[in-house]
């Protein structure tokens, strides 16, 4: 269906729903407990069925997909400009005697184009590596600094909004007793969004940026680099054991953790990706820009970038290698049998440029990971031990793997533009022989 077949379902469960004044109160009761308040100005009529507003909220994703921004604005704002423009139609309504989902859908569209938009530096802080004091790393729209870089960047700024009012200086003291703890930010810049979709980009190109960090150092030397925002990041972390002789024993750590990183780790990254800057580059200025929302390429990076996130976050051993391995997976876009032959095909062709001892390396590691992680999922209780060295020996190979796939995706995303994932599954297979 299109938006306006749903607006014009919307409008009829609307138009059924109209409260009479005069009508008794059991069927008043009856008949509101069955409604949906709408956000407007008509008093008791500010309310659809159910059903109506089903049709309401699938017009406004709609109407956000045909002017390709469900990345950038909510289905609620989409949503609002839909009711606000079905109420000023009636205006015309009034004179006409018709009710037009078309003129709906119109003035919905025109109103989601004039939306203000919340362009900015989108700042989320972390706890990544107190040595390190004048970081500054940049990939597209992502930049990685020292807490000093921040202050020397944006320090006049903040410390200008405690000379305006009350409620400016309260936000200022807050944000400084809650940065206190972190030694970096990531600051990401982002456009044509509105805030909360943009918080939601801004915090997925910050895990694009930390994952290429992660897949350069490995796990054993940033699995202590934690962003902020929801989090809980212990400063401190004390223990008491109690012997049967009465004896209490106590230990304690206490922060910054981060990683051991100074401020040479730049170079090391500047080594390792530097050749591919513009590849990195193009695909964090994706992430934020909003275009091709639909296109299955985007959805599946974005995808397989979570899923390493959270294997990098993730404090138990078994559950972090299923991740991976899910993230691989999601690069890949295996066919559905023999996934572990298949996946290991396809990685160690993608990272291997041609060395066959390597290729056989990388496709030894992923079968025996897809092992690990197959006993994980179906119960067999694999012992950390052997669950670790799996991860670690795959973990080897994953900064080749994965710039491996996000060079063949620009590939099949530059040729044959896939409109979904059966399409984009078959061009990957076309690329890659099995």
């Amino acid at each position: 269906m299109t938006p306006e077949q749903h607006i014009n379902a919307y409008l009829a469960e609307w138009l059924d729903g109209l409260i009479i004044e005069d009508l008794p109160k059991d069927e008043l009761v009856e008949r509101m407990a069955n409604m949906v308040p709408l956000d407007g100005e008509l008093g008791m009529n500010n309310y659809v069925s159910r059903k109506g507003y089903h049709h309401l909220c699938l017009a406004a994703d709609l109407l956000l997909r045909r002017r390709r921004e469900q990345r950038c604005l909510s289905q609620r704002s989409a949503r609002k400009c839909l009711i606000e423009s079905h109420f000023k139609h009636l205006e015309k309504v009034r004179q006409t005697g018709t009710l037009s989902e078309f003129a709906v859908v119109a003035g919905a569209d025109k109103r989601i184009a004039e939306l203000e938009r919340d362009d900015g530096l989108y700042v989320l802080p972390l706890v990544f590596a107190p040595r390190a004091k004048e970081s500054c790393f940049q990939v597209g729209p992502v930049t990685l600094m020292s807490k000093d870089c921040f202050k020397a960047q944006h320090g006049d700024a903040i410390r200008q909004r405690t000379d305006g009012l009350a409620h400016d200086r309260k936000f200022v003291a807050e944000w400084r007793a809650y940065s206190g703890r972190y030694d970096h930010f990531i600051a990401v810049a982002v456009e044509k969004h509105e805030a909360k979709m943009a918080w939601a980009v801004a915090r997925e190109a910050a895990d694009y940026m930390l994952n290429l960090i992660r897949m350069t150092f490995g796990y054993t030397s940033t699995r202590n680099i934690k962003i902020g925002g929801g989090h809980v990041q212990e400063q401190f972390h004390s223990t008491i054991m109690i012997s049967k002789s009465g004896n209490v024993l106590f230990s304690s750590q206490s922060g910054p953790w981060g990683s051991h990183f100074d401020d040479r780790w730049m170079d090391r990254l500047d080594k390792e990706l530097g050749a591919s800057a513009r590849l990195l580059s193009n695909f964090g200025s994706w992430i934020t820009s909003g275009k091709d929302p639909g296109s299955p390429v985007l959805e599946r990076l974005l995808y397989a970038n979570s899923l390493l996130s959270g294997a990098y976050s993730e404090p138990h051993d078994h559950i972090r290698l299923v991740r991976l391995i899910s993230a691989l997976e999601a690069l890949a876009l295996v066919p559905p049998k023999q996934k572990a032959e298949s996946l290991a095909r396809r990685c160690s062709q993608v990272a291997s440029s041609g060395d066959t001892t390597l290729r056989d390396s990388i496709f030894a590691a992923i079968i025996e990971a897809y092992r690990q992680r197959s006993a994980v999922v179906h119960g067999d209780a694999p012992s950390v031990t052997a669950v670790m060295e799996a991860f670690l020996g795959l973990e080897r190979h994953i900064l080749a793997i994965y710039m491996g796939f996000l060079e063949l995706h620009a590939r099949v995303y530059n040729k044959t533009r896939p409109q979904s994932i059966k399409h984009f599954r078959r061009a990957v297979g076309d690329f890659i022989e099995d």
